[in-house]
């Protein structure tokens, strides 16, 4: 299986890393309802940086991790 190109493979590391920084960011004492996040605030202009830099990282970090350790070497 090539998970370097595998789309779906790219999506479930994407929703794990949504869930992984959601828990990261409750954890940090930053939830949707402190945040009010639905509402558009002024504090949740920096939440959602925080977030997307998490889910940057962990979907980075996670991607490299599973292509380090689930990606086969090839000997051609």
């Amino acid at each position: 299986m090539d998970v370097a190109n595998n789309n779906f493979f790219k999506v479930v590391i994407f929703i794990i890393s949504v869930l992984l920084s959601g828990l990261l960011l409750k954890l940090a004492g930053l939830d949707a309802a402190q945040a009010n996040i639905l509402s558009l605030s002024t504090f949740s202009v920096p939440v959602f940086i925080i977030f997307g830099i998490c889910v940057n990282w962990m979907y980075n970090s996670v991607r490299w991790f599973s292509l380090h350790y689930f990606q086969r070497p090839t000997h051609e």
